[in-house]
């Protein structure tokens, strides 16, 4: 099973993939919540025992610049580096990826 949590603060995001997921009868569970980690995460579970979580932290070109400029980014590189270091020392099959949304070329 696939379940999707976005985080509470993306509104927009969660309706635009609850909308998708009805009209093409996606059948997965998507949930908004807050998250302490990321905007997005992705769990795949076989019998209700988790087999793999997935944790996006996206982020547009103009906010991933100015993240760099005023510490943001790497605060949040810390915080996600260090989930992962905590989350693989209990489990190997969890990770966390950085994205930018939004680009046109």
């Amino acid at each position: 099973m696939i379940s999707l949590v976005i985080d509470s603060h993306e509104k927009a995001l969660y309706d635009s993939i609850v909308l998708q997921n009805e009209q093409k009868g996606q059948g997965y569970d998507v949930k908004f919540a807050p998250l302490e980690l990321g905007d997005i995460k992705i769990v795949l579970s076989v019998q209700d025992r988790v087999v793999r979580e997935l944790v996006f932290e996206r982020k547009t070109l103009p906010d991933m610049i100015s993240s760099i400029h005023d510490g943001r980014y790497r605060e949040q590189k810390a915080r996600l580096l260090s989930n992962m270091k905590s989350l693989l020392q209990k489990s190997p099959i969890k990770e966390t990826i950085f994205c930018t949304r939004d680009l046109q070329f």
